[in-house]
């Protein structure tokens, strides 16, 4: 494995700063010639030099939805395709999901055939780092495979989300356990949740003001 490889999990209320952080990060990998595949959903603003794959309805639409979010008029293959052509022309995408006028069901179907995309073709995305916003939406099972894969290809993960409680317990220790953390603010409860992983006071993250946090290395 590359030494470059690493995953990193960031977590932190609204308003903490968060989505500032991991705009950012990706910005200043694009900016030195890193390839950086991003996941988003509504806002437009976040690593805005990225060329953009926005899947929207109909009207403007990359490909068609219908009102059914088990409709299988656009597939894996379809999906698969697009990224792949999207990728030979640019090296780096942000995949803008708008989950906003498509609705939560069809956008959690095509968050996961992304994950089928990005698990099958694991090769093309060597080098890439990988950014997955509202990791809730995407299935755990499939977002742990993917933890573990980029152990074996050069592929570094940046799994960003809210709350703890959003996420199932198994892939929330896994998260807090073998990635590099990033904690911005964070409610009392899971203050003393995260605390106890790392074995100190769960008024570190609960004090944290906007734009401040506090990082871990993995511990196992």
């Amino acid at each position: 494995m590359n030494s470059t490889n690493f995953n990193t999990h960031i977590i932190g209320r609204a308003g903490s700063g968060k989505t500032f952080f991991v705009s950012n990060q990706a910005s200043t990998l694009f900016k030195e010639g890193k390839k950086v595949f991003y996941i988003d959903w509504y806002n437009v603003d976040t690593f805005p030099e990225a060329p953009s794959l926005v899947i929207k309805p109909p009207a403007n639409s990359v490909f068609i939805l219908t009102n059914n979010p088990n409709d299988d008029t656009f597939g894996y293959e379809d999906l698969e395709k697009m990224v792949k052509e999207f990728l030979q022309k640019n090296s780096s995408a942000k995949i803008i999901i708008a989950k906003d006028q498509i609705g939560e069901a069809r956008a959690t179907r095509i968050c996961n055939l992304l994950l089928d995309v990005i698990l099958n073709n694991k090769e093309l995305f060597a080098d890439y780092f990988i950014f997955i916003d509202e990791v809730y939406m995407f299935d755990s099972k499939k977002i742990q495979q993917l933890l573990s894969d980029s152990k074996d290809l050069n592929i570094s993960l940046t799994i960003v989300h809210q709350y703890m409680g959003q996420v199932s317990e198994e892939l929330g220790d896994t998260l807090l356990r073998t990635c590099r953390n990033i904690i911005f603010n964070i409610s009392p409860f899971e203050s003393k949740h995260v605390a106890s992983i790392y074995n100190v006071d769960p008024a570190l993250f609960e004090n944290l003001k906007p734009y401040e946090y506090k990082e871990f290395e993995p511990i196992s």
